[in-house]
């Protein structure tokens, strides 16, 4: 049995990527959902909406080359059919925590402590220490600009040493 171009079928999630997630249909062809085609909404995430093993209705929307078979849920949504949907818009079944509470970063993460003005890490390059504090893209733009110059002038500094330096 083969599925046809504007076909609803069910499915089951086999793998979930970057990109989209793969189904593998109840005729036994696999195809894909791309990531546009999850949700009427902005999906940043795949996982965050499907899951390996959900089941899940879709719609064929196409059938390329080779057999490659391009799946939908959000225009299957655009018709009324209802798609059954987990916690929080999630996959069917979908039972994932909100949150995992506080995450460790490692021994790089040092709190509070450490931080420059308003709770940033000071900017340093080696023995220099120096932070910024303006919240606006002009503040930000100048002390960018300083510091480049700044940087620039070193270089031109040590350049100029090294030249001298060979002409003895």
């Amino acid at each position: 049995m083969s599925v046809q171009e504007g076909d609803k079928v069910k499915g089951v999630v086999s793998d979930v990527t970057h990109f989209g997630a793969f189904v593998k249909l109840e005729t036994g062809e696999k195809g894909l959902i791309h990531i546009s085609e999850i949700a009427n909404s902005y999906v940043k995430n795949v996982s965050d909406h499907l899951k390996i093993g959900d089941e899940v209705t879709v719609k064929v929307i196409a059938i390329k080359d080779r057999g490659k078979i391009d799946l939908s849920i959000r225009r299957l949504n655009e018709e009324g059919t209802p798609v059954p949907r987990g916690p929080q818009g999630r996959g069917p079944q979908s039972q994932r925590p909100q949150s995992r509470g506080p995450q460790s970063r490692g021994p790089q993460s040092r709190g509070p402590q450490s931080r420059g003005p308003q709770g940033r890490k000071p900017f340093s390059r080696g023995s220099q220490s120096q932070s910024f504090s303006g919240d606006n893209f002009e503040d930000k733009l100048s002390f960018f600009m300083k510091k480049s110059q700044e940087k620039l002038s070193d270089a031109k500094k040590r350049k100029e040493k090294r030249s001298r330096g060979r002409r003895k």
